[in-house]
């Protein structure tokens, strides 16, 4: 929409996720693009037609939009490695003191080292959140010689994330009604077994495909077979088969702002001996709750939550966290901003996918690289996936 209510025309061809152009971002986006959004989360390569069905709108309403949001850097379609099933190492959080005047900065240069999938600065008891994914061969490295040793870092802890009650992937906005998602989802999908197998090596086919993947998550068929080098309809089946086996998922990501919650915190935990399962399977049910970790340290569990105002965060911390059974104490940090989250650079509400960091096979790291962003060749996919 642009600044007067208008729907803005679709732009043709380019990139799906392109950088920043056109109009100012609505904010929050209206009713019909929150639920195109929705549908995208649920299913990030449903064609327009299948949306379109089950969201009872025409196929040229669902096109025109999507692709403008897509297009314009508002909404990104984004592949999500399941890193630990890939054997592509495990996931740390990382809780970084920072001097006031290097803070900036420090946000930077942990936003583009290739491992970290998501840095926030935040008020309250630490300056940034950070999430990464290493090998153990990479932990001391990452942590001793590239993150402690940045200017201006002051302090760091370390935590080891030991289970999710709720990764990102999982969130969704409740905007749709059952018969509408279930009309978008992908029945053969299985989390639960993907999170129960044994860690896989991907082939050189797969790898190729997971990286593109996790740059546009709408990529065509025809671009993902060229970067395999292999024909589509073995690129198709390979996607399928990583879907599947829940080596990647794919999903709609966007700024909490533009989804009508601009007020988003992380919540750390200190949970009594023997509740954590209790407590984190109770909060992971939460509308508010996108992320949800058991973690080693002071803390045993982590939450990343978003709301609509402070209001509501006020009632939320009162009437959830404080009433539930099981909770010692919660530190608060606010989310001030977040240049990178999901492997994805954000500035001004537009999303920049910059991809998962390629791993050889056996787990050793190629050497650091610039990030990159989406394909220039990318375009908004629609039928035959």
């Amino acid at each position: 929409m642009t600044a007067s209510g208008r729907e803005r025309p679709a732009r043709t061809g380019g990139a799906a996720q392109a950088g920043p152009v056109g109009p100012a971002a609505p904010a929050p986006l209206d009713p019909l693009d929150l639920r195109i959004v929705a549908a995208l989360q649920i299913d990030g390569r449903a064609s327009w037609g299948r949306i379109a069905r089950a969201l009872g709108e025409s196929e040229r309403t669902v096109a025109r939009r999507a692709s403008r949001l897509l297009q314009e850097g508002w909404v990104a379609v984004v592949g999500i490695v399941h890193k630990q099933l890939v054997g592509w190492g495990e996931p740390y959080l990382l809780r970084v003191g920072c001097e006031p005047r290097r803070l900036r900065a420090v946000a930077r240069s942990l936003a583009a080292m290739p491992e970290i999938r998501w840095v926030s600065v935040v008020t309250g008891s630490t300056d940034c959140f950070v999430e990464m994914d290493v090998g153990r061969e990479r932990l001391l490295p990452m942590v001793l010689d590239e993150v402690a040793a940045l200017p201006g870092v002051t302090s760091l802890r370390t935590h080891a994330v030991l289970r999710y009650f709720k990764s990102s992937h999982e969130w969704r906005l409740d905007v749709l009604t059952r018969a509408e998602a279930a009309a978008l989802a992908r029945t053969d999908l299985d989390l639960v077994a993907a999170l129960a197998a044994r860690p896989a090596a991907p082939t050189p086919e797969e790898s190729a495909i997971l990286e593109l993947l996790s740059l546009d998550g709408r990529a065509t068929t025809d671009q993902i077979a060229t970067a395999a080098g292999i024909s589509p309809s073995t690129a198709w089946r390979r996607i399928e088969a990583l879907r599947v086996r829940g080596m990647v998922f794919i999903r709609a990501d966007a700024e909490a702002a533009l989804l009508g919650m601009p007020v988003e915190a992380h919540l750390w935990l200190r949970v009594a001996p023997g509740r954590t399962t209790e407590v984190g399977t109770r909060l992971a049910r939460c509308p508010q709750v996108r992320y949800l970790v058991a973690t080693t340290g002071d803390c045993q569990l982590v939450a990343d939550v978003a709301l609509a105002d402070r209001t509501a965060l006020y009632t939320f911390l009162d009437e959830v966290t404080g009433a539930e059974e099981g909770i010692d104490q919660v530190d608060v940090t606010l989310t001030a901003h977040t240049p990178k989250r999901g492997f994805v650079r954000r500035a001004d509400g537009r999303l920049h996918p910059v991809g998962s960091p390629v791993v050889r096979a056996g787990g050793a790291a190629r050497s650091p690289r610039r990030e990159r962003g989406s394909p220039a060749a990318g375009q908004v996919a629609d039928e035959a996936r």
